[in-house]
């Protein structure tokens, strides 16, 4: 269990973004096994990509309604797929504040 990794972060303007903990590691990729996100605004709706580095493909979309959210478990786990390039995600706007919580590992695999 020594591998496994999780972050919690929050955002209010829409930047792509790099995750501390899923950074970039020689030869090892992330693998994603849960992603919680929430939208504490009142009004505005969005989405979060989890990107492939911070200007890569998008690698899965959340829903981010108005004081709602999302919980998903992946199984098999979401495979990054490029080595070596740190997991990120991008609000789909500027809104205040999205909470975005992430469980998962890396491995040379």
């Amino acid at each position: 269990y020594g591998d496994l990794i999780s972050e919690r972060v929050s955002n209010t303007d829409g930047a792509s973004t790099a995750f501390t903990t899923f950074g970039a590691v020689a030869s090892t990729r992330n693998l994603i096994t849960s992603v919680t996100v929430h939208n504490a605004h009142a009004t505005t709706n969005g989405y979060v990509d989890l990107r492939d580095g911070t200007a890569g493909s998008v690698l899965w979309t959340f829903p981010l309604p108005a004081t709602g959210g999302a919980t998903h478990n992946f199984n098999p786990p979401l495979r990054q797929p490029t080595a070596n390039t740190a997991l990120a995600f991008d609000v789909s706007a500027a809104i205040t504040t999205v909470y975005i919580s992430v469980n998962g590992f890396q491995s040379k695999a």
